[in-house]
């Protein structure tokens, strides 16, 4: 399901949607607990995690983290809607249960972090930066942050001037 930009703190629902994708096997296991995997896809008998094959959700590929209730047409989208459709709750709360599932801060939290510029809001906007795609001073090319190197310290043996 096509969503529009739907912000909650510094993040949108497209952005939430992309982070579990990512995760989608750990998001089956944590809510599908019923189901198994079968190839590609995860596989359970719907959202109230009942026995059977009818609800699948695409582990790799194009479609990772897309899913749909063959048995129930209209049930399908990504890793968010998911959320929604297995708890029975709305966008907003889908989207604080998504946070809470990846280990983000709530709303509120991060947005006082990076504004505020602190060791945690440094690591929140960089994470951000990282997930829109950028590159640039200290970044990869695959996205990870390069870590500081460790201090140095003079060997016991040698003589430091």
């Amino acid at each position: 399901m096509a969503r529009a930009h739907y912000p909650r703190g510094d993040r949108s629902a497209t952005d939430l949607a992309a982070m579990l994708a990512e995760r989608a096997e750990d998001v089956c296991r944590t809510y599908l607990r019923g189901g198994s995997r079968n190839g590609r896809r995860w596989r359970v008998g719907s959202v109230a995690d009942e026995p059977g094959q009818s609800l699948w959700v695409s582990l790799r590929g194009n479609d990772r983290g897309r899913w749909k209730d063959e048995a129930v047409p209209e049930h399908n989208g990504d890793m968010l809607d998911l959320i929604r459709a297995v708890k029975g709750i709305g966008l907003t709360d889908a989207m604080d249960e998504a946070a809470l599932f990846l280990g983000l801060p709530p709303p509120e939290q991060a947005a006082k972090a990076v504004a505020a510029g602190g060791p945690f809001g440094a690591v929140l906007r960089d994470a951000l930066i990282l997930r829109a795609g950028a590159t640039g001073p200290g970044r990869r090319r695959s996205g990870a942050l390069r870590r500081p190197a460790a201090p140095c310290c003079p060997i016991r043996t040698t003589r430091c001037r």
